[in-house]
C-alpha cells in the first residue's frame, strides 16, 4: 500500500480530481478533526514523528467529495461513513459464484455487516473475472451491497486507475 505525507495526499487527491478547496492540507486536517477522515499512522523517523496517510485516506476523500457534490453536509457525510453495509440477495448469489473458494453461509448473510476484507475480496474476484467489463463490475457491486434499510449502499465512486478490469473481448490468455 502506498504511503503519503499530508502534502503528497493533497497532491494525489488533486490528480484524482478530488475537490479539497483552496487549501487542501487544511481541509484534510479539518476532516481529521471532525472525524470524517481517519487519523494517519504516526511513524518515528529519527527524532521526528511523521504522519503517514495511505490509499484508504485517498479513497475516503473521494467518497467525501462525492457526497459533498450530492449536497450532504459534513455531519451527514460523517454519519453515512459510520453506517454498516450488508449483502443484498443479489450480492449473496454472486458471492456463491465468485467466491466459492471461501463461501460459508454462516459468514455471508443479509444480517451480518460486511467487513472491508470481504468486500475487497469480492471486488477483486469481480475485477479478475475476464468475462466482465468495468461497467458490469460496477453494476454488480451496486446491486450487491445495501444499507440497513435495503437501499443500495454502493453509490460510491471508484478511484480511476490502479484497478485492472478484465475484458470480454480480450485476446490475451493467462499463462
Amino acid at each position: 500500500m502506498k504511503r503519503y505525507s499530508i502534502f503528497e495526499l493533497a497532491d494525489e487527491a488533486q490528480k484524482h480530481q478530488i475537490n479539497l478547496g483552496t487549501s487542501p492540507v487544511r481541509t484534510i486536517r479539518y476532516y481529521i478533526n471532525k472525524e470524517i477522515l481517519d487519523k494517519p499512522n504516526i511513524v518515528q523517523m529519527g527524532k521526528k514523528r511523521v504522519s503517514q496517510f495511505d490509499d484508504e485516506h485517498l479513497y475516503k476523500l473521494k467518497i467525501v467529495d462525492y457526497y459533498k457534490k450530492q449536497g450532504l453536509t459534513l455531519e451527514e457525510i460523517r454519519k453515512t461513513l459510520e453506517e454498516h453495509i450488508f449483502w443484498s440477495d443479489f450480492g449473496l448469489e454472486h458471492i456463491k459464484n465468485f467466491m466459492s473458494d471461501i463461501y460459508n453461509p454462516n459468514l455471508y448473510s443479509k444480517t451480518k455487516p460486511i467487513t472491508r476484507e470481504a468486500l475487497a475480496y469480492f471486488l477483486l474476484k469481480l475485477i479478475k473475472n475476464k468475462d466482465l467489463d468495468k461497467d458490469e463490475v460496477i453494476k454488480i457491486l451496486r446491486k450487491s451491497v445495501v444499507d440497513a434499510n435495503g437501499k443500495s449502499a454502493a453509490e460510491i465512486p471508484l478511484l480511476d486507475g490502479g484497478l485492472s478490469f478484465g475484458s470480454k473481448n480480450s485476446d490475451t490468455k493467462s499463462s
